[in-house]
């Protein structure tokens, strides 16, 4: 594995973890072992590397929501693969301070991300067009809205409005029929 590669891991491994410490590379290099002449001769700034690994990551994300989009049942699908983003998200951003680095890059970063994940809602409101609220047809609109609503969601809100024994496949239903109301899921109203 290329020292890029280790860089970048490690500080995947120190967001992940328990330790809410703001990043640097001193830190980056006493918590991995990296030295920091190593991390320092592949990027010149923590803010560089936190860059990279958002990059990673969201270029990952994007690579699998391409593939969701094209294949079965892509509205769940992709909702829960969205979900699931964004709730390793809210994670982070709970995690530091709100003027620690990582989240001050985060908050920097967040609109384009928001807009790369949007383009798959597009494809699929435009495509399907019947799942648009009757009294709303701008496809590039709607799909922002989406994604901004899966952001505001959280674990812990799902939790505070759902019952207890709800399954991730459950919330994601739940969300369906708030976001695309005429999309029948097959509930029986009583």
């Amino acid at each position: 594995m290329s020292m890029k590669k280790q860089i970048v891991e490690a500080t995947l491994q120190l967001i992940r973890s328990e330790d809410n410490t703001d990043l640097s590379i001193q830190y980056l290099s006493d918590y991995s072992g990296i030295p920091i002449t190593n991390i320092e001769s592949n990027y010149e700034t923590i803010e560089q590397i936190i860059n990279m690994v958002f990059e990673l990551g969201t270029s990952e994300h994007l690579a699998k929501s391409k593939v969701i989009i094209e294949n079965s049942d892509p509205l769940i699908n992709l909702l829960n693969h969205d979900l699931e983003f964004t709730f390793r998200v809210n994670f982070m951003s709970k995690k530091y301070n709100p003027d620690s680095t990582i989240i001050k890059l985060y908050r920097k970063d967040l609109s384009n991300v928001q807009f790369r994940i949007s383009k798959f809602y597009r494809q699929l409101l435009e495509s399907k067009t019947y799942l648009l609220p009757e009294d709303f047809q701008d496809t590039a609109v709607y799909s922002m809205f989406i994604v901004h609503s899966l952001f505001f969601l959280t674990k812990e809100n799902l939790e505070n409005i759902l019952p207890t024994d709800t399954t991730k496949e459950s919330a994601t239903l739940q969300v369906i029929e708030s976001l695309f109301p005429k999309v029948d899921l097959g509930f029986q109203i009583a």
